[in-house]
């Protein structure tokens, strides 16, 4: 199997394998919580009724 000779600038993920293995770990419990967030930037329009979800959660209950 032939390995990857980067030629020129070396990327810091290939010179530092244990600082690149770091990076990911720390990465790995973020990656559903940005990838939820870039959903709902590009859908944000057909998400409007969260706004309304979010007032109606604040107004004030009825006492029976």
């Amino acid at each position: 199997m032939r390995k990857f000779k980067p030629r020129g600038i070396k990327p810091w993920m290939l010179r530092y394998p244990w600082l690149t293995r770091i990076f990911l770990l720390v990465l790995l419990p973020l990656t559903p919580l940005i990838f939820a967030a870039a959903v709902l930037w590009q859908n944000r329009r057909d998400f409007s009724e969260i706004a309304l979800i979010c007032e109606a959660i604040f107004l004030p209950w009825e006492k029976h």
